[in-house]
C-alpha cells in the first residue's frame, strides 16, 4: 500500500494504519504519498513529515485541514496523536506527537497497540 522508499519502515506502518479504513479518497491519498519527496522536521517533542513535489492526478476536494486523525494508546503511556494534513487538495504533512506534549520516541511501532482512527465527513 504505502511504497514510498523515502519513508522509514515505521513511518510506512503509521500511514498504513491511518489509511486502513476505506473512504472515498483513500486511493488518491496513497498515490500522493507514494510519489512525494519527504522532508523531516523532527524535534524531541514531535515528528513532522512534509510531503513535497507531488504529481497530482486528482485533487481531494478539501481546501485544507487534517481530515484523518489517528490516536494510539500504548499500555501505561500517554496517547500518541497522528494528523494527516491536506492543503489545497494535496496531502501536505503528517504530524505526530504525544497527547501531553512530552518527549516522543521517533522509532515507535504500533503493533499490538489499541488504535482509534477518525475520518472527516468530507472524505466519507
Amino acid at each position: 500500500m504505502i511504497e514510498n522508499r523515502k519513508l522509514t519502515t515505521n513511518e510506512k506502518q503509521w500511514l498504513e494504519k491511518m489509511l486502513s479504513i476505506d473512504f472515498e479518497y483513500r486511493e488518491e491519498l496513497i498515490k500522493q504519498i507514494n510519489c512525494a519527496e519527504i522532508l523531516r522536521e523532527n524535534t524531541n517533542y514531535y515528528i513532522n513529515l512534509i510531503f513535497q513535489k507531488i504529481q497530482v492526478g486528482k485533487k481531494i476536494p478539501l481546501i485544507s485541514g487534517a481530515p484523518i486523525e489517528m490516536r494510539a494508546y500504548p499500555d501505561g503511556q500517554v496517547p500518541i496523536q497522528f494528523f494527516l494534513f491536506v492543503s489545497e487538495g494535496i496531502v501536505s504533512e503528517l504530524e505526530v506527537f504525544n497527547a501531553d506534549l512530552s518527549e516522543i520516541n521517533n522509532d515507535m511501532e504500533l503493533e499490538n497497540i489499541k488504535i482509534e482512527i477518525l475520518i472527516d465527513s468530507v472524505l466519507k
